[in-house]
C-alpha cells in the first residue's frame, strides 16, 4: 500500500493564494479609506479604520492559506480494500479469532 500523502496545493497555487490575499488586502484598505472620507470622516480615525480592517484580512487570509498548505490528501484505495473500512478488517485471517477473544473477556 502506498503510505505517501499528497499536499492539496501545489506550490503555485499556494504562492497565487498568497498573491490574492495581498490583493484583497489592498482592496480593503482602498475601500475603507476612500469610503471613510467621502463619507466625512476625519483622517486619522479613517485611516486607522482601514488600517485595521485591512490587518484583519490579511491575517485570516494568511491563516487560511497556511491551515491549507498544511492540508495533505487521504490516502487512497487499493486493490485489496478501502483503506479504514470494515471490509479491510474482514479479509484478515484472524479477525474472527479476535472477535472471539474480545467475546471472550
Amino acid at each position: 500500500m502506498d503510505s505517501t500523502r499528497v499536499p492539496v496545493l501545489s506550490p503555485s497555487a499556494l504562492s497565487m493564494g498568497y498573491r490574492l490575499v495581498w490583493a484583497v488586502s489592498a482592496a480593503v484598505y482602498l475601500t475603507v479609506y476612500v469610503s471613510g472620507l467621502l463619507a466625512g470622516g476625519s483622517e486619522l480615525g479613517t485611516l486607522v479604520r482601514a488600517m485595521g480592517f485591512t490587518l484583519a484580512a490579511a491575517l485570516i487570509g494568511k491563516f487560511a492559506l497556511s491551515v491549507l498548505g498544511q492540508a495533505t490528501q487521504p490516502l487512497s484505495a487499493t486493490e485489496e480494500g478501502t483503506v479504514g473500512s470494515r471490509v479491510d478488517l474482514v479479509s484478515f485471517a484472524n479477525v474472527g479469532q479476535q472477535e472471539d477473544e474480545a467475546e471472550a473477556a
